[in-house]
């Protein structure tokens, strides 16, 4: 069970391969949304590293496509610290990797550490990237956790 009773979750799996790609993850929202938590789970170990970077980004894209407000970043890259919506570390094989909106990593207001709220008929996009060599092609398990708005 996730924070709440009426946790809902989102959940997608992607392959990242070596050649550097970038691939793109949709999540619909029918009805409005409170986003409790981010999440990424590789299956390969990937280092802190400056040049060998893998990592993702969740985009509030609104309800046209043209919304670009980032609202989670997850990175192994040693050059990008952590802040209130970035999580740098090194990957660890099957270890999550996750944001959670009330309790945001950084120095965060109280202001910033609240549920982002998405608009009915809103997609949150996730664009997995890999840049550099990777030793090994890696699979990642995307999750959103929510509850709907009331």
């Amino acid at each position: 069970m996730g924070q709440f009773p009426r946790s809902q979750y989102m959940v997608a799996s992607i392959v990242i391969p070596t050649s550097g790609a970038t691939l793109p993850l949709e999540f619909y929202f029918p009805r409005a949304a409170r986003i409790l938590r981010y999440a990424v789970t590789p299956a390969v170990a990937q280092a802190a590293h400056a040049t060998i970077v893998v990592g993702g980004v969740f985009t509030n894209k609104s309800t046209d496509g043209s919304g670009t407000t980032a609202l989670a970043t997850f990175t192994n890259d040693t050059d990008t610290a952590s802040g209130i919506a970035t999580k740098s570390a090194a990957w660890v094989a099957h270890d999550a990797l996750e944001i959670i909106t009330n309790n945001r990593p950084g120095s965060p207001t109280s202001a910033q550490n609240s549920f982002d709220e998405i608009a009915a008929g809103s997609v949150i996009n996730y664009i997995a990237t890999a840049a550099g060599t990777t030793p090994t092609a890696s699979h990642h398990t995307v999750l959103i956790e929510f509850v709907e708005s009331d």
